[in-house]
């Protein structure tokens, strides 16, 4: 059976972000393996600050654009499962990206239709008993697990594959998303694909992240997630309890 190469490419962005967007969706266009279509999800405040040029570059290189509420990083992929047919890769606009970056995910994809496939995990630490540690003790980045596995943690924006029906119905649930697990989407990706029984499968080999310059001093890490994930990890186990 001949192999389907479809899949959708989604990332988000803000204001602030803007004056690099151009660059970002140079690289987009460099890809090797193009997707079948490029959605811009917007928060209504950021694209209401997006201007004609802007807009027009981004028409040119075939990007759409969809207003969506302002759910963080998580709106780059929660508005798009709501109506998912194909594999969706997501990425994050502060990122230079390999070129060989999608066609690495959809390989992976072939030989493991069902896992959520990463570019780059974190290892998922548990006790003894089986309960998850904190966050900020768990190995990053890890190159000894490819899996598929229950404990990786894909970081979704280095670049990530979400099969069809690889997360549970509650991933959809913007408001429990707000009050949960705001700019850790990651976080509630792991939760709602073990919700589903989902592995996670990672590229094998070590991938380092290089920054688009001048992107960092607004990235979420250097705005808060260094503490906001254990504070959300707590919040989600207590929610949902551990997950299996």
């Amino acid at each position: 059976k001949e192999k389907d190469w479809n899949y959708t490419l989604a990332f988000t962005s803000h204001a602030k972000r803007f004056n690099t967007l151009a660059r970002f969706i140079e690289q987009l266009d460099g890809q090797i393996l193009k997707p079948a279509k490029t959605i811009l999800t917007l928060a209504r405040d950021d694209l209401a600050k997006l201007d004609m040029s802007t807009r027009e570059m981004i028409a040119r290189c075939g990007v759409q654009i969809l207003e969506v509420e302002d759910l963080g990083p998580g709106k780059k992929l929660i508005p798009l499962l709501k109506n998912q047919c194909e594999p969706i890769i997501v990425v994050d606009d502060d990122l230079i990206l390999p070129l060989d970056l999608t066609l690495q995910l959809m390989v992976q994809h072939f030989s493991y239709p069902k896992a959520i496939i990463a570019s780059r995990a974190h290892q998922v630490l548990r006790d003894d008993s089986g309960n998850i540690q904190e966050f900020s003790n768990w190995p990053k980045n890890v190159v000894e697990i490819n899996g598929p596995s229950a404990q990786l943690l894909p970081t979704s924006g280095a670049g990530t594959l979400f099969p069809n029906g690889a997360l549970s119905e509650k991933a959809l649930d913007e408001s429990r998303y707000k009050d949960l697990a705001f700019h850790t989407d990651d976080l509630w990706w792991y939760f709602h694909a073990r919700a589903k029984g989902t592995l996670i499968r990672r590229i094998p080999g070590e991938r380092k992240l290089e920054f688009i310059e001048n992107t960092q001093e607004e990235g979420l890490w250097n705005t808060g997630n260094k503490a906001r994930n254990d504070t959300n990890l707590k919040k989600l186990i207590s929610y949902y309890g551990n997950p299996q």
